[in-house]
């Protein structure tokens, strides 16, 4: 229950006072990341993890990931209740082994939970634009902008409606066509006979 508790925690939490927190935890000189890596030896001076070219995008999709991954394992979790037991138990009287009965048996029942929440996991990242704007704003030198985050910018800073307008036209239809084509490649094939 704790480590259930646990992993849905981030999902809890609003996208914002999660960015706030994470940009409070890696601030270069009072975060306690750079503390914990200073203290330990790790680093020889702060790492600005948000403020550098190279650290920043890594630093967001971390912070994103973590935001968003008790989605993809409260539908994993709940797929897994739903692997039959008897073939497992076929698979490993069949002599397969854990790396066989998982290829063989775990990962064909998770197919339909992978086919619905692929695409959502796909969509959510499209449209992600909370914890960019909170913990970069995009920057630094446009390194963490996505392509929502464009959108925002050409709408309410540069106020080109209608060029953000088309981008949002074109994400949509790239959106439709991964959509797609997850849901082809991940729907039950028939067994040729």
């Amino acid at each position: 229950t704790a480590l259930r508790m646990l992993i849905l925690s981030p999902w809890a939490v609003a996208a914002v006072v999660a960015s706030l927190s994470w940009m409070f935890l890696l601030n270069s000189e009072t975060g306690l990341i750079n503390y914990a890596l200073l203290s330990t030896g790790l680093a020889s001076r702060p790492v600005n993890f948000l403020g550098t070219y190279g650290w920043a995008l890594p630093t967001v999709s971390v912070v994103s990931a973590w935001k968003s991954y008790p989605f993809f394992t409260v539908m994993l979790m709940a797929g897994l209740r739903n692997v039959p037991r008897d073939t497992l138990d076929a698979a490993r009287i069949d002599g397969a082994g854990p790396v066989g009965s998982f290829f063989w048996v775990t990962l064909p029942a998770l197919r339909p939970v992978i086919a619905v929440s692929l695409p959502l996991s796909l969509l959510a990242a499209f449209r992600e634009i909370e914890t960019v704007l909170v913990l970069t704003g995009g920057g630094p030198g446009r390194a963490t902008e996505t392509i929502a985050v464009a959108i925002y910018n050409k709408t309410f800073q540069f106020f080109e409606v209608g060029r953000a307008s088309a981008l949002g036209v074109v994400v949509f239809l790239l959106c439709l066509v991964l959509v797609v084509a997850c849901l082809w490649l991940l729907q039950p094939k028939e067994p040729k006979s």
